[in-house]
């Protein structure tokens, strides 16, 4: 029933989708905080406050809108493909999500004071769990999900499917400076997330399950916030905009988008196109 709905309506499809994950994204973190008796306010690093986290919930969703109504404007269409096989192997192909992340946690989380952690600040990763997923459904649903297959579907060019629907990706973090985000970190945001979104889609492209990204785009989220939670002190040292964190940026930046394209190659996209002719 899921699937024949977003088949014939994929665009209305992934709006509900988006809207429903967004507002159960904020009730997440103030079911679960009152389920445990924790405060928010002050358990929670303040890019995870409840204020912040709605700023952030409504205008993703204000910006997601009026992407997906200039879509319909144009009267472009789109098939969103979230229920093939493939899972397995996006997730293998996602291989630099999850050692990326895993490093990110590594580094940024404070294990010689492991043991004095708060133990409700480690209950405070049932709801982040929930909030990165939820956040990984929506954005990669209507990144992945909509705008690759749509430009796709109008250009016949999986390259510029990919890069096209990766700079919306990134253009969507404009919506972090409602959460008070600096306009520097900001920018900085943008150009990673283009990077990653090339990856994201390469992945998407390959393996053809929607599910396999967003399990990988919520592993990495969760990997990046963590810290922030158990160790704020510690991770907030790490300041995104000196300068060896920005040649790192840069780097991996690089190393993600060389990574989706060699994914994308032409021999490989041949290969793909003969593979679906032969199951046709």
């Amino acid at each position: 029933m899921i699937k024949k709905f977003a088949d014939k309506r994929p665009i209305l499809f992934s709006v509900i989708v988006f809207v429903v994950n967004a507002i159960v994204s904020v009730l997440a973190v103030v079911l679960f905080t009152s389920l445990f008796g924790l405060d928010i306010a002050n358990s929670m690093n303040s890019e995870l406050d409840f204020d912040v986290l709605t700023a952030l919930t409504l205008s993703k969703v204000v910006l997601s809108a009026v992407l997906i109504l200039i879509l319909v404007a144009l009267k472009m269409k789109s098939e969103i493909i979230p229920f093939r096989k493939g899972i397995g192997r996006g997730l293998l192909l996602g291989w630099f999500f999850v050692l990326f992340g895993i490093l990110q946690f590594v580094l940024r989380f404070d294990f010689i004071n492991a043991g004095s952690v708060e133990p409700g600040k480690f209950l405070l990763l049932l709801p982040l769990t929930v909030y990165t997923l939820f956040i990984g459904v929506s954005e990669e649903f209507l990144c992945r999900g909509i705008f690759c297959n749509v430009i796709f579907n109008k250009y016949r060019n999986v390259h510029a499917a990919v890069l096209i629907s990766s700079a919306i990706f990134g253009i969507m973090h404009l919506s972090n400076l409602l959460g008070g985000a600096p306009l520097d970190e900001t920018l900085l945001q943008i150009f990673y997330a283009f990077a990653f979104g090339v990856l994201f889609a390469a992945v998407y492209v390959r393996c053809k399950n929607i599910w396999a990204v967003v399990l990988l785009h919520a592993f990495f989220d969760f990997c990046s916030s963590a810290p922030e939670i158990l160790t704020p002190v510690v991770a907030s040292e790490i300041n995104l905009t000196d300068t060896n964190s920005l040649i790192i940026i840069a780097v991996v930046s690089v190393v993600a988008v060389c990574i989706g394209l060699f994914l994308i190659r032409k021999s490989k996209m041949a290969d793909i196109s003969l593979a679906q002719e032969n199951q046709a």
